[in-house]
């Protein structure tokens, strides 16, 4: 899978109007109103990585007028996954997005081969008490519609959820 370019610019606001408009319609039927945005950020696997992503989310979906709730909802999931991203798994990561009819998914691609758990503990209670994670599958399945995990052949994995925007 090839992976996008970093496009963390000097000046984020610019590279928002020139990268991050509809994507080309798929087809002669679909019109471009229609047609999804989509944004990608490489990051390089780094503790501060997580602000820079939160900032990517929150700069391109204001572009994209999504709802504030929406936002922030988003910006707190993508915050767990890239944490879990830098904290397990050594070297890039990369991150995409996309906007379309109603529903704004985003990917998220590291270097680890344990796609981990699949969901969380059916309770709070069945972590352990001194247990350092755990709790933020919790939050991952409370905001997202939908989400997961898909192994990416011979490089990773990646992670996915839904917002309903």
């Amino acid at each position: 899978r090839p992976r996008p370019a970093d496009i963390a610019p000097v000046r984020v606001p610019q590279l928002v109007r020139a990268d991050l408009a509809p994507a080309a319609a798929a087809s002669d039927h679909q019109p471009a109103e229609t047609a999804p945005h989509v944004a990608h950020l490489h990051l390089h696997g780094e503790p501060t990585d997580v602000a820079r992503a939160r900032h990517f989310l929150r700069t391109t979906t204001g572009v994209w007028e999504v709802r504030p709730e929406a936002i922030d909802a988003a910006a707190l999931v993508l915050s767990e996954v890239v944490t879990n991203a830098v904290r397990y798994a050594p070297g890039p990561i990369d991150v995409s997005m996309t906007h379309s009819a109603g529903v704004l998914r985003i990917d998220v691609a590291d270097n680890a081969h344990d796609l981990g758990p699949r969901r969380p503990p059916a309770t709070v209670e069945q972590l352990r008490v001194d247990s350092e994670g755990g709790r933020g599958l919790f939050l991952v399945e409370a905001l997202s519609q939908r989400w997961g995990t898909t192994p990416i052949s011979g490089d990773g994995k990646l992670v996915w959820f839904e917002i309903a925007v």
